[in-house]
């Protein structure tokens, strides 16, 4: 029974990981939306802390290996608060991934790490009332007819005017790529499906043996 137990908290868990992933198709290149991103400091959301990410897909080149994006990234800070933000990043669930690349002011890229799968850094950030912009690509291992995106990250830095520290992190797990919306993923659904049975028959089981 604690086996059962824990194979459907288990199923739970994976069906809401990427509950709200964008899914994009190769057929929508032009398809473009803002994200906005609210900060936290060591765990506590600090007001004022946000940022705006803008994202263009661009289509697929490199034989179908390669999806491109324009990236806008602006600091609306209209708080007292000063900060600049020093990288953006994505969760992208599609297995493959093997490499990326990104022009302007954030252009460098790292993959795999805990701020998140693939990361673009700026060399000096975006500061208040300022923007940047460029280009960032996606390389596969194999064709992919489409791609995943669960989770706009921003990393805020030299945080000045706020009690809870110097450093930030924000996320925002419904990534705006209009006309495109977050949708449960079908796998997902019935990982989640699945749960529910499970819970179902769990309890049955329970009043049947009066556990």
């Amino acid at each position: 029974m604690k086996r059962l137990s824990a194979l459907v908290i288990s199923a739970l868990i994976l069906a809401t990981t990427y509950a709200h992933a964008v899914v994009v198709q190769t057929t929508n290149a032009g398809f473009t939306g803002t994200t906005f991103i609210q900060g936290q400091i060591n765990g506590f959301e600090q007001p004022g802390l946000t940022g705006l990410l803008i994202l263009q897909f661009d289509g697929v080149t490199n034989n179908g290996l390669t999806w491109n994006f324009d990236y806008t990234v602006v600091n609306n800070n209209v708080s007292p608060l000063t900060y600049r933000i020093s990288a953006f990043g994505f969760n992208i669930p599609t297995p493959g991934l093997i490499s990326g690349t990104a022009t302007g002011e954030f252009d460098t890229v790292q993959l795999n790490i805990p701020f998140g799968p693939q990361v673009f850094v700026a060399d000096n950030g975006v500061t208040k009332g300022n923007s940047a912009s460029g280009e960032f690509t996606l390389t596969f291992a194999t064709v992919m007819s489409y791609i995943l995106i669960d989770g706009a990250h921003f990393r805020f830095q030299d945080i000045v005017g706020s009690n809870y520290g110097v450093y930030g992190l924000g996320v925002n797990h419904n990534v705006a790529l209009n006309p495109l919306t977050p949708v449960p993923l079908p796998g997902a659904a019935l990982l989640f499906i699945s749960g529910l049975v499970g819970l179902g028959l769990l309890n049955r089981r329970r009043r049947l043996t009066g556990v």
